[in-house]
């Protein structure tokens, strides 16, 4: 298998010398262990993607197993210097060198790693191991690699800090941590980020083609109030990762292995309780010294009155003295406890499970140091409601409902209520209380406010409310996770990174930012190595678990994100282990399905797609039954199934399936009732192109062909439908630019590659073609024609044994179609196999005796046993039945051969 993987990645880069695929290629020599070779191909690689991480993390692997220490030193450093605050390719790095049992020669990249993540126990491990190393590993006389800056010095470095208080924006830093450190202000780069462009809705029959221009970004003059739905915050530049090779549709092709996240801003230490202690000494000390320093000259006393006046004034300072230090005491008391209401407010906002009991501790202290501090009281009341609705803690929830006969708690009652509401009615009413307060205590739960408007109506005023707290010093994570999901919700996903990037700068492994992000760019099917290790980040991190609401979106996330990755069975296992814990929700046997049909188990993932139907998946359950009775070429079940369902995707699956089962008129019945209704997506008018010249109609399919391809962005199925003309008119040049253009089109988009492949077949280009071939395949697994194809590129290129890999896996699927079956006994004459082949060719002559293939494979194989007479007779008759063309003039050929006297 490793040796077929190795070819195939070779293939392609030898089409294709710029393909990202040369991250595969290394990653499977290394598992052969060509380290050289992985070497090798990793510098061709990085000499066209320098800014690649896997790439530099696999040279620096293939060096090492190749003794060469300085050199992988330098490229494991290079690949962390990529994105400085991404803790990936500094795990990566350090996993490499310890597993080498050079723990010490790590130790700059294990500190590193562990000022980003500290709240890692594998780091911490790793750096404990590093530390006591002898000579912190160092080989003698070796040259101790150079330190790289601190991602906090580059971000200081790059871009003028802001001011912790007072800023109009901002983002605060936070490494992830089993219990989140004191709540600290630091500064942050902040280069604005405009909203991306927004795909226009075709509609064919008079839309203007082109792309919407992107919204002004918003002003940020002083006191204008922040705009509705405009660009998000501005976001760090390190939170823009470096570029990826694109990611797959769905859960297919190359997962970049380095997966980024923003780097850390520079961090400002905050006084911890300690600290407060000594702070309210050193002021109580100034105090005592200030007063002294204040007290007005003393005239001379007379001696004779020095006993009475000294008794005086001993008395006078026992009281005073007494009175002052209570004074004194009182305040630094009050102090210390606005100190801890600061760094609980700042807790809340920055949303975890972690945060939030850090925050309430905190607040614990202040109410005891200030029992009169109604801020305190509020914000212990928010605190401990928040941690009820989000984390289940039945103890924070009698605290919150104890906390509301406070009076000074007062000002928190209208959140807490609706936080803590144990009935819909209940929830509804306080929701509209909520609604109507301009601002909630310390402006910690506007977020939750703002969820309250929305279930008003009030779905702008919520808006406002939710960007204002975004932009605030600091600003509510909570708010720029509900602003990035808002984003989302309206597919949007390019303007809910940007929000959801800067939380992710102001705490890495903010559960609700991870899952967000993570769902945003599987949708975008880009940077999914990033969103993988975050999320892997967030698993890690004891202090950010994610909500409660949350956990089974950050399951299906994950899992989809692991089967993107390539492991895909890891995938199915983990949703196999969800299914238990949630044993009733749709999403579930949906991912399931999903990851079934990218591995081309049509069956099973059809049996997912049923289970999902029948526990209420909705849609995306019926496309995915649709798509998997389509793999199995059970058209006629597709179209009985999806009879009632109206939706658009599946009205064009059912007439694709239609034209499937040789009905193109029902197909064009079915088609035309979408086109009446006045609108009709790009894909779906070029199935009505494909359906109109099934029915006889080609001028009216080339015309809509046309008005695609005039488009500014046609349709890869466009592409594909013009391919089809072009071949059909003999102008295969034509075709073969048509079908590269689908495939620049959608990459993902199978049909185009297939198309492709099998034009490259025809024109005797093998090597390109397999690769084509095998790209569709790879995309779909259960592709009949990409496989028989396929299967016959391999021939052209004398690979034997891929080729009966490629006509096995077709036959698996139809094990009665006779071109497949003609196809495996070829496979089996080239390696020297003619027996089996003979099996092959006589159940081919079963199923197709009127076929022309089928006898003249059977003649192949009876020459190849010696049969000279049975050739020649099956040859002739191979002749007859295709009477002229390619099959009978290698016939004729077959036929003159078996004649031919012996010797």
């Amino acid at each position: 298998m490793a040796t077929s993987l190795v070819e195939q990645y070779e293939r392609i880069l030898a089409s294709d010398p710029r393909s990202r695929v040369f991250v595969d290629l290394a990653r499977a020599l290394l598992a052969r262990g060509e380290a050289r070779r992985a070497a090798d191909t990793c510098r061709r690689g990085l000499a066209e993607h320098p800014q690649s991480i896997p790439g530099r993390v696999l040279l620096g692997r293939a060096l090492l197993r190749s003794g060469e220490v300085e050199e992988a030193l330098r490229e494991f450093h290079a690949a962390a210097d990529v994105e400085p605050g991404n803790p990936y390719a500094l795990n990566l790095a350090a996993e490499a060198l310890v597993e080498q049992k050079l723990a010490g020669r790590a130790l700059p990249l294990l500190e590193r790693a562990a000022a980003l993540q500290p709240g890692n126990p594998r780091i911490r491990g790793w750096l404990e191991e590093a530390r006591n190393a002898p000579a912190n590993g160092t080989a003698k006389g070796a040259p101790e690699p150079p330190l790289p800056k601190e991602p906090a010095a580059e971000a200081a470095e790059d871009a003028p800090a802001l001011r912790e208080e007072g800023a109009s924006g901002g983002v605060e830093a936070h490494a992830p941590c089993e219990a989140d450190p004191p709540f600290e202000s630091p500064t942050a780069r902040e280069p604005a980020v405009p909203a991306p462009a927004l795909a226009p809705d075709l509609d064919l029959e008079g839309a203007q083609d082109g792309e919407r221009a992107p919204p002004a970004p918003p002003s940020l003059a002083a006191g204008a109030p922040p705009p509705l739905h405009l660009t998000p915050p501005p976001v760090p530049a390190s939170a823009s990762p470096a570029p990826e090779p694109p990611a797959p549709v769905g859960l297919l092709g190359e997962l970049p292995a380095g997966a980024s996240a923003p780097p850390a801003p520079k961090r400002v230490a905050a006084p911890d309780v300690a600290e407060a202690e000594r702070i309210a000494e050193k002021y109580e000390h100034a105090l005592r010294e200030e007063m002294l320093a204040a007290s007005p000259p003393q005239k001379a006393v007379p001696r004779h009155h020095f006993l009475v006046v000294a008794g005086a004034v001993a008395a006078a300072l026992t009281v005073g003295g007494g009175l002052a230090y209570f004074g004194v005491r009182r305040a630094n008391r009050v102090g210390d406890a606005r100190v801890l209401v600061e760094r609980a407010r700042r807790g809340i906002l920055r949303d975890t499970d972690g945060s939030l009991r850090e925050a309430s501790r905190a607040l614990a202290e202040a109410r005891s140091l200030d029992p009169r501090n109604a801020r305190a009281q509020s914000l212990s009341a928010i605190a401990a409601a928040l941690r009820w609705a989000d984390y289940g803690d039945e103890e924070a929830r009698s605290l919150a409902s104890s906390l509301l006969a406070v009076p000074a708690a007062g000002e928190a009652a209208p959140v807490v209520r609706y936080l803590i509401a144990g009935s819909e009615p209940e929830r509804s009413s306080a929701a509209a209380v909520l609604a109507s307060i301009p601002t909630t205590p310390a402006g910690a739960a506007e977020a939750v406010a703002a969820e309250a408007l929305t279930s008003q109506g009030e779905a702008s005023a919520a808006s406002l409310r939710l960007e204002a707290a975004a932009r605030s010093s600091p600003p509510s994570l909570r708010a720029l996770v509900a602003l990035g999901e808002a984003a989302n919700a309206r597919g949007e996903p390019e303007e809910a990174l940007a929000w959801l990037s800067a939380a992710l700068a102001a705490h890495p492994t903010h559960p609700g930012a991870a899952i967000a992000a993570a769902e945003a760019r599987l949708r975008l099917r880009r940077e999914l190595g990033m969103a993988l290790a975050t999320l892997r980040a967030v698993e890690q991190d004891a202090g950010s678990p994610p909500r409660q609401a949350d956990r089974l979106r950050f399951e299906l996330a994950l899992a989809r994100l692991l089967a993107a990755s390539g492991d895909r069975q890891a995938a199915l296992e983990r949703l196999a282990l969800d299914a238990l814990r949630f044993p009733r929700e749709p999403a579930l046997p949906l991912a399931q399905a999903e990851i079934r049909l990218v591995l081309g188990d049509c069956a099973d993932a059809e049996g997912a797609a049923r289970r999902s139907v029948a526990s209420g998946g909705g849609l995306p359950a019926h496309l995915l039954l649709a798509r998997a009775q389509a793999c199995q070429g059970e058209y006629a079940e597709l179209v009985r199934a999806s009879a009632d369902q109206d939706a658009l995707e599946l009205r064009v699956m059912r007439t694709e399936a239609l034209l499937a089962m040789g009905r193109p008129r029902a197909a064009l019945e079915e088609i035309e009732s979408i086109e009446r209704g006045g609108r009709m997506s790009a894909d779906a008018a070029a199935t009505y192109a494909v359906v109109l010249d099934a029915v006889g109609r080609p001028a009216q399919a080339k015309a809509v062909i046309d008005r695609l391809l005039a488009m500014a962005q046609p349709p890869a199925q466009a592409f594909v439908a013009a391919a089809g003309f072009a071949l059909r008119e003999h102008r295969t040049e034509d075709a073969e630019k048509l079908y590269r253009r689908g495939t620049a089109a959608d990459p993902e988009f199978a049909e185009a590659h297939c198309g492709l492949g099998r034009v490259l077949l025809a024109r005797g280009k093998g090597a390109e073609a397999a690769s084509e071939l095998a790209e569709a395949v790879a995309l779909a697994p259960a592709h009949r024609d990409a496989l028989v194809a396929l299967g016959r590129a391999r021939l052209l290129n004398a690979d034997a044994a891929g080729a009966r890999e490629a006509f096995r896996s077709a036959l698996a699927r139809s094990p009665k179609d006779g071109a497949i079956l003609c196809g495996l006994a070829e496979a089996d004459l080239a390696d020297g196999n003619p027996a089996e082949a003979r099996k092959s060719s006589d159940k081919a002559l079963e199923v197709m005796p009127r076929a022309p293939e089928s006898w003249l494979t059977a003649a192949k194989v009876a020459l190849a046993q010696g049969d000279r007479r049975a050739a020649a007779r099956l040859a002739e008759r191979a002749r007859r039945l295709s009477r002229k063309g390619p099959t009978a003039e290698e016939a004729v050929r077959l036929i003159e051969e078996a004649r031919r006297p012996r010797g």
